[in-house]
């Protein structure tokens, strides 16, 4: 069971995945709450401004062409959101497969 997050976030589309190296992690999807993504999130505060977030970051990370702390937080949440049977977009799909083999898709 996961705990409950430590930051404000009032989206209602929004699923939380739990906290990874001191972030909330949240799956976006779309409006009608299916089981696409349309981004993922880390939130470090309760500002507005106070989160990271890049559907792109995560896939970018995933292929080993981008290193950087927020990207790999980001990569994180994108694989805790696949756990959860949630999909990116099918563009992102088509990419997932040969960029990052790694990530169940």
């Amino acid at each position: 069971m996961l705990k409950q997050p430590k930051f404000d976030h009032e989206c209602e589309s929004c699923l939380y995945l739990g906290r990874f190296l001191k972030h909330d992690l949240y799956a976006c999807r779309d409006q009608q709450k299916t089981k696409t993504i349309s981004t993922v999130l880390a939130r470090y505060g309760n500002e507005d401004n106070e989160y990271i977030s890049g559907l792109e970051l995560a896939f970018l990370y995933g292929s080993l062409e981008l290193n950087s702390k927020s990207s790999s937080i980001l990569f994180e949440a994108l694989k805790r959101a696949t756990a959860h049977n949630l999909k990116p977009p099918e563009s992102y799909l088509k990419r997932g497969e040969s960029q990052c083999p790694h990530l169940k898709l």
